[in-house]
């Protein structure tokens, strides 16, 4: 029994290894002919295709109002191998949209594909086309600010954005809803006592609509102590002109409002701040109603009203 399993044991051997290196390379062949067949053997494949849409210039005066794909499937047909040898980054096509055309129409050729590759179907095949007549406005910038200023600042007078206009072009329909162009946001929170400016963009606007601005705009803002109002109460009207001594005044003390920052009212001399009425006119005789002026009130003071504004005031006959 033992010699009978040596004998089978030798003789696969033999089988295994006699003329092994042309064993081998029959093998390797085989392998290669076997890869060679499949390779060649006619296969399918789906691949996406980027699309490059290429608008008309600014000239033709249209512009483009419906949608362009952003991909086409392909279904293709060559060898395995080639089909194979396709990646997804080497396909894309070109669309030149053509203001005087309603659909627009992909072509096989257009696609660059390995030599014995072919575009057996595309999806979309066509896309439609829908253009609008480009009308150009002007219209004012104004900066977008968000936030609060710090308790006792405000904004002085007017925000001011270089340049103060942009022109806007676009579809009518499109163009009718726009009144202004705002800019990218301005947090107000952030900002002390000051002068202060800020380089922003304009707000970003439909795909359909562009503007002429290629810079950031200047925004300049002011920043000041929040202005309040004061009342100096019961302050006595001078009369002031030839004759005033005998004159008599009627309320005799008016209220004098003002509006300042808490820190120069807070300095102001309040016997200083002097309500009158002009008598200089020599026409001026009997009982007349004259508007209450004030003098007296420092830099940085503001004379809001008089209450009341007007005091009767009775004069006497004068000698000539």
């Amino acid at each position: 029994m033992k010699r009978i399993f040596q004998g089978v044991l030798g003789g696969l051997r033999v089988l295994f290894t006699e003329n092994l290196g042309l064993k081998i390379l029959s093998l390797g062949g085989a392998v290669v002919l076997y890869a060679y067949v499949q390779g060649a053997e006619d296969a399918q494949r789906f691949a996406f295709a980027d699309v490059i849409d290429l608008h008309p210039s600014a000239e033709t005066g249209k512009v483009l109002v419906s949608e362009v794909p952003d991909r086409v499937r392909l279904t293709l047909r060559g060898s395995r191998s080639r089909l194979n040898s396709i990646r997804r980054s080497d396909l894309s096509v070109e669309v030149e949209l053509d203001p005087t055309r309603r659909y627009y129409y992909f072509d096989p050729k257009q696609f660059i594909l390995p030599v014995g590759v072919t575009v057996e179907q595309m999806a979309p095949a066509s896309f439609p086309l829908t253009w609008a007549t480009v009308e150009k406005r002007r219209v004012p910038i104004r900066p977008t600010l968000k936030g609060q200023l710090d308790e006792g600042l405000t904004l002085a007078g007017v925000v001011f954005t270089e340049p103060a206009f942009v022109e806007i072009r676009g579809p009518r329909g499109d163009l009718d809803d726009i009144e202004v162009l705002g800019t990218d946001t301005i947090n107000l929170s952030r900002l002390g006592p000051g002068r202060h400016e800020r380089q922003v963009n304009l707000e970003r606007l439909s795909e359909h609509i562009a503007h002429n601005l290629d810079r950031p705009v200047k925004v300049t803002l002011e920043v000041v102590p929040e202005e309040k109002e004061f009342s100096v109460p019961r302050v006595e009207v001078a009369p002031l002109g030839a004759g005033s001594a005998h004159i008599a005044v009627r309320p005799a003390r008016v209220d004098v409002v003002v509006r300042a920052v808490p820190a120069v009212w807070e300095t102001l001399d309040a016997e200083k701040v002097v309500p009158w009425v002009d008598l200089s006119d020599p026409k001026l005789a009997g009982v007349r109603s004259l508007p209450v002026q004030v003098r007296g009130l420092p830099k940085g003071v503001t004379l809001v009203r008089v209450d009341p504004p007007e005091v009767v005031v009775k004069i006497p006959a004068r000698s000539h």
